[in-house]
């Protein structure tokens, strides 16, 4: 198959930049200005997805499903994945004008639900987060709907955004993807300059020492590292 529409976008819009440096890690996206590179993501942004996906993580993560997105925004993501077999319920509870980031036409129809009732509703299915909420808050959606995922029997979680202390996700959430869910996987994406965004595949468990829920709500939610088996 093809690259992905946004990966190709992308693509193209370097090669007009002219010649440009990798990063040996990841494929970073730099720009000549800064200016030039807000724009120009922003733009992206609106008519595909906060991150990047490639053919090659969508085919791998295909084969993780059925999922369920929630926070869907245009469902981006859950589209690349359905092109690749996935069967795919994408989520959002604001759909056309009411989404606050001016998306554009969502790539998939969405179902009009909040994050918390539809992570209860679809337990037998992966739960996709693509650039969850805010890093500055405390608890958030992203937490909730995570922990609401656990408790009606959810088994898997695919996170795309950055780790804790990023712009992505609360405190919360990090605590309760560290400390109760094991990662299982985790896939380089390509990122703009300045974001530092991936993706992680998490098991409930999977031979993890977790942390009760008393320790969850106890803890100061920090990001100090995880040794634990």
């Amino acid at each position: 198959m093809s690259e992905t529409e946004y990966y190709k976008k992308v693509l193209a819009w370097m090669a007009q930049r002219g010649p440009s440096r990798y990063s040996t890690y990841v494929n970073r996206i730099p720009t000549h200005t800064v200016d030039c590179k807000r724009n120009r993501r922003r733009e992206l942004i609106k008519r595909y997805a906060f991150s990047i996906p490639t053919r090659a993580v969508i085919d791998q993560l295909a084969p993780l499903g059925p999922f369920i997105e929630v926070g869907a925004g245009t469902a981006y993501w859950s589209y690349e994945l359905q092109q690749a077999g996935a069967d795919v319920v994408a989520t959002d509870l604001h759909i056309g004008e009411s989404n606050v980031f001016d998306f554009e036409k969502p790539w998939l129809p969405l179902i009009e639900l909040p994050a918390l009732a539809a992570a209860r509703a679809y337990p037998d299915r992966t739960l996709l987060l693509c650039w969850p909420d805010d890093y500055n808050s405390s608890g958030g959606w992203s937490d909730e709907c995570v922990e609401a995922y656990e408790r009606a029997g959810g088994k898997r979680i695919v996170y795309v955004g950055e780790s804790g202390g990023g712009c992505t996700g609360s405190y919360r959430l990090h605590t309760l993807l560290q400390h109760r869910w094991r990662e299982t996987l985790e896939l380089d994406l390509p990122q703009w300059e300045g974001i530092n965004d991936y993706l992680s595949v998490y098991e409930l468990g999977a031979g993890k020492r977790q942390w009760s829920w008393e320790q969850i709500e106890t803890t100061d939610h920090g990001y100090e590292d995880d040794d634990e088996d």
